[in-house]
């Protein structure tokens, strides 16, 4: 993947994240704060920085799949155990899913 591409999908992936924080019944405080936090690459507890408990993550997994096609369970998430892997698990998933919508497409009719 080209660095232009990995930017794109980074920011794309953490924008999904943000909007899915801010769907949550308990948001985290000062969203715009923890987006730049994300965006320089610093780790945010799960729990303690995105408001990610077990209910939380629940609320989460629903939003990201039903706003962005995205599958994560609440177990793949807290499992990742850091924002930066969650970010990566989160990105492969919508590489993949952006790869699959792109063979699925025919020039044909």
């Amino acid at each position: 993947m080209s660095q232009d591409l990995n930017v794109e999908v980074r920011q794309r992936t953490i924008s999904m994240v943000v909007e899915a924080l801010s769907a949550l019944s308990i948001p985290p405080p000062s969203l715009h704060e923890l987006q730049f936090r994300l965006q320089a690459g610093e780790e945010v507890g799960l729990v303690e920085g995105l408001g990610l408990d077990s209910l939380g993550a629940m609320e989460f997994c629903i939003h990201l799949e039903l706003q962005a096609g995205l599958v994560v369970t609440p177990e793949e998430l807290i499992g990742s155990g850091s924002t930066q892997k969650l970010l990566l698990l989160l990105e492969s998933r919508l590489v993949r899913n952006v790869a699959g919508d792109q063979e699925g497409q025919s020039d044909c009719c």
